[in-house]
């Protein structure tokens, strides 16, 4: 069997033109450790409620719950954390061009003010513009919402340290 020296010549240039079209079309990329933004949960807001990154794409949110209550942060994207009471969490999340909005999906804290936004350069998406000036944008509580410890005993009036209301307070009880 004669083999055409031209053919395999031929042959050769041909696998040596695909295999560095191959390197082309598959550049090398550096793995980039993901830019990092904190956020804060207070009890009815996130601090900050407005976010300016310098350009779209992953960045790992750490969030903090400073507050007594869950809270959790939506983003708009559909990235989602819940954190409880004084824990921390993170969330890988993809920003693009145009930010996004996010807000706590617990009843009535979106309504109190817990919401914000993530902004690329400054430019706001143009559903979240905020409005007015920076004092009145901070939440609120709601007006039937009041503090509570979840680790505090419950106060009973059956205890023998609370004073009945018509006894004064430097009064000590006795039994008869």
């Amino acid at each position: 069997m004669v083999i055409n020296s031209h053919l395999v010549k031929n042959l050769a240039s041909t696998l040596a033109i695909a295999a560095l079209s191959a390197c082309q079309i598959a550049p090398y990329t550096q793995n980039k450790t993901p830019e990092i933004i904190n956020i804060k949960m207070l009890d009815m807001s996130y601090a900050p409620a407005k976010i300016d990154v310098a350009h779209t794409g992953r960045y790992r949110v750490n969030v903090s719950n400073t507050s007594a209550i869950p809270h959790d942060i939506v983003f708009s994207n559909g990235a989602r954390v819940t954190v409880a009471p004084g824990k921390n969490e993170s969330v890988m999340l993809d920003i693009p061009e145009g930010g996004l909005t996010y807000a706590c999906s617990m009843p009535g804290h979106s309504d109190a003010g817990m919401k914000g936004i993530v902004v690329v350069n400054n430019e706001d998406p143009p559903s979240a513009k905020p409005v007015g000036s920076a004092k009145q944008n901070q939440a609120k509580p709601a007006a039937n919402y009041t503090v509570s410890d979840p680790k505090a005993h419950p106060i009973t009036h059956k205890s023998s340290r609370c004073r009945r209301p018509h006894e004064p307070f430097a009064t000590p009880r006795h039994k008869p």
